[in-house]
């Protein structure tokens, strides 16, 4: 059980470490990410979702 408060505070501290992350991202520079590898990211997620159905349990 929460409080209202503790719902509002924590939503409020979520979108300050947001905009915070967002700031830090900004300041930085960045290679471009064209083209993306997005062979690579399918292949790891498919791997990812594989070991969690081979490992844990079914919820």
């Amino acid at each position: 059980m929460h409080w209202l408060t503790d719902l509002l505070g924590g939503g409020l501290l979520g979108l300050v470490v947001c905009a915070l992350v967002r700031l830090a991202w900004q300041r930085q520079p960045h290679r471009s990410l064209a083209p993306c590898p997005w062979q690579a990211l399918t292949v790891a997620s498919l791997m990812l979702l594989a070991a969690r159905v081979a490992w844990l349990p079914p919820i």
